[in-house]
């Protein structure tokens, strides 16, 4: 492995895609907002119009490190 790749791969982010119906988008904002805060989420974005919240990655949230990112953040949502 060249040093650029291992550079690249130290630097690489981690997603979690986070899916609530719909129909819990209102209640589930705030409570997702909460869990971003604790796990050190690096940005997120979300569906912007109608089309894009009924998408299954309407809401994507970015790690820089494996370990505050999903492998322990999906606990929250179980």
């Amino acid at each position: 492995m060249r040093a650029a790749d291992a550079a690249t791969l130290a630097d690489a982010s981690f997603q979690l895609y986070v899916s609530p119906r719909p129909e819990e988008m209102g209640g589930a904002i705030p409570r997702i907002a909460k869990v971003f805060a604790r796990r050190d989420v690096r940005s997120f974005k979300v569906g912007r119009d109608l089309h894009g919240l009924l998408r299954a990655d309407k809401i994507v949230a970015c790690f820089a490190a494996r370990r505050s990112g999903p492998g322990r953040g999906c606990a929250v949502w179980r």
